[in-house]
């Protein structure tokens, strides 16, 4: 869909396998003003500046681009959630190396949708825009997008109702989130150097005394220093980056058993890999499963 000054419609989501897209659709915009899309694409194209009187969530899952709103552009990496208020000039933009994949959902809805009775939802005219999400702040984000999806595609009975509250949760969420502590993000050569390395080699034992002889510090300090940049504790982002692997795994390969993905990002025991991955998603390995191949 182009992004016109209006919407019309009442054609349902329909999933393009050439693409691998879900191809938005809305439906009659005075019965229930909304517009959803998801999209896995290979070198997305640019598009044109727009503006439309929608509020629009942009949700970066896979890949990287850039947004830019009002003036000012906004790179968007993996797990951004980036939000375009009514009436903002906006338009996205490709990465510069023209990204191999870029995953990502779209909501679009009026305002007035939203409001509950006679009282209207308020969304403040300044504020935070763009959000980087933790791992755990993602997968609920997520499943709130898989959510407004699965109404939107399989429009069972009350499922406007359903869609609405679920909108109304992704408004409320976002505001929380725009308000959680910002971790600093001034560049370090150190940090650089130490997370490009836990990178290539997440699926190894790596414990912190290893890392601090590697680098030639002591472990306190290099976990201070991973915290002070990344909001974590070193042994924390080693565990949150393999279970991030874990999640990529779960959704290429749903046969694979859970015992060897465990072992592929670098656990020995499943019973911890299954209460860490619990911890950092809120979901269990096989929930997580579940909702990524709904109809396996």
């Amino acid at each position: 869909m182009s992004h016109n000054s209006t919407i019309r419609g009442n054609t349902p989501s329909r999933r393009d396998p050439k693409a691998n897209t879900i191809e938005p659709s809305v439906t009659d915009s005075k019965e229930c003003p909304v517009w959803v899309g998801w999209q896995r694409k290979e070198n997305p194209a640019s598009w044109r500046l727009a503006s439309h009187a929608e509020l629009e969530f942009q949700y970066v899952r896979e890949g990287h681009c850039a947004y830019f709103v009002n003036g000012q552009n906004y790179p968007c990496l993996r797990n951004t959630l980036l939000l375009i208020r009514p009436h903002e000039p906006h338009s996205f933009v490709s990465a510069p190396d023209r990204c191999r994949s870029l995953e990502k959902y779209c909501v679009m809805v009026q305002l007035g949708f939203l409001k509950e009775g006679s009282k209207p939802v308020r969304f403040p005219a300044t504020g935070p825009r763009c959000l980087v999400l933790a791992e755990d702040e993602a997968t609920e984000i997520e499943l709130i997008f898989r959510h407004i999806l699965n109404e939107y595609q399989k429009r069972p009975v009350y499922w406007k109702e359903i869609l609405r509250e679920n909108l109304r949760e992704l408004v409320w969420r976002f505001r929380r989130l725009g308000e959680r502590p910002k971790p600093l993000l001034v560049a370090s050569p150190i940090v650089t150097q130490l997370l490009d390395h836990i990178e290539a080699n997440f699926v190894q034992p790596m414990p912190v005394t290893s890392l601090a002889r590697t680098f030639g510090y002591s472990a306190n300090h290099l976990s201070l220093l991973c915290r002070k940049y990344t909001g974590i504790g070193l042994k924390q982002y080693i565990l949150r980056r393999r279970i991030i692997e874990a999640k990529r795994l779960l959704e290429a390969q749903p046969s694979l058993k859970m015992e060897a993905i465990a072992e592929k990002i670098g656990f020995a025991d499943y019973s911890l890999f299954s209460r860490i991955f619990r911890q950092v998603t809120n979901m269990t390995p096989s929930g997580y499963r579940r909702i990524s191949h709904p109809d396996n």
